[in-house]
């Protein structure tokens, strides 16, 4: 890890170059990139300082957490990993260079980024899409919109999956278990990236309620 040529490697000073490439040939246009940084013992104590500036030194909408810290009392508590995100423009095939500071953040966040949470369901906002997940149940979600239009409705998105052969578990290669989840948690919630949990288990007597059909 090191500072662009130039700058002095010290806390206050970070100039590290965040490299994006594009390899699907597809023009991406505010895509989120997700990156792991790494930072020695003592350099950074606040990853709220974190910053992504774009090629013309705006700043960049940017989510940081810490991920893992340098721990006492060997270390002083400092960050160690840091997962930073931010949304990052690049044309089909080609590659664009971000920078990461610890001098503070400054840009605003994009509106519509948002999780509601109600007594049997959540509600994920985007801002162009919404979606709905129960609580419980087996439609992991049971309605989807993208700008207004209905995507997923119905029996709504359920999850299946197929085993190999363990006889000591009882399984059958290609049997078929639906999910049947138990509870959501919002593990990460931020001005660019949301993550929620879905937490249960797969069973084989899910699957004709789950794929009415193929029982």
């Amino acid at each position: 890890m090191e500072n662009l040529p130039g700058a002095d490697f010290k806390p206050g000073e970070l100039r590290l170059r965040l490299t994006v490439h594009e390899r699907s040939g597809v023009a991406r246009q505010g895509a989120v990139v997700t990156s792991g940084v790494p930072f020695p013992p003592g350099f950074l104590h606040d990853v709220n300082r974190l910053q992504v500036l774009d090629a013309a030194g705006r700043p960049a909408p940017t989510q940081a957490t810490r991920m893992i810290s340098w721990h006492k009392p060997a270390y002083d508590g400092s960050v160690q990993w840091a997962l930073v995100s931010f949304p990052c423009d690049v044309p089909a095939g080609g590659t664009v260079a971000y920078v990461l500071t610890d001098a503070g953040r400054a840009a605003a966040a994009p509106p519509g980024l948002r999780v509601e949470k109600k007594d049997t369901h959540s509600v994920v906002d985007t801002g162009p899409a919404r979606f709905v997940l129960p609580h419980k149940g087996d439609a992991l979600i049971s309605h989807a919109s993208v700008n207004g239009k209905s995507v997923i409705g119905n029996a709504g998105l359920r999850v299946v999956v197929m085993s190999g052969e363990w006889p000591e578990r009882g399984l059958k290669a290609g049997s078929l278990h639906g999910s049947m989840h138990e509870g959501i948690e919002v593990e990460e919630e931020g001005p660019v990236r949301l993550v929620v949990a879905i937490r249960g288990r797969h069973t084989p007597e899910c699957i004709l309620v789950a794929l009415p059909g193929l029982g």
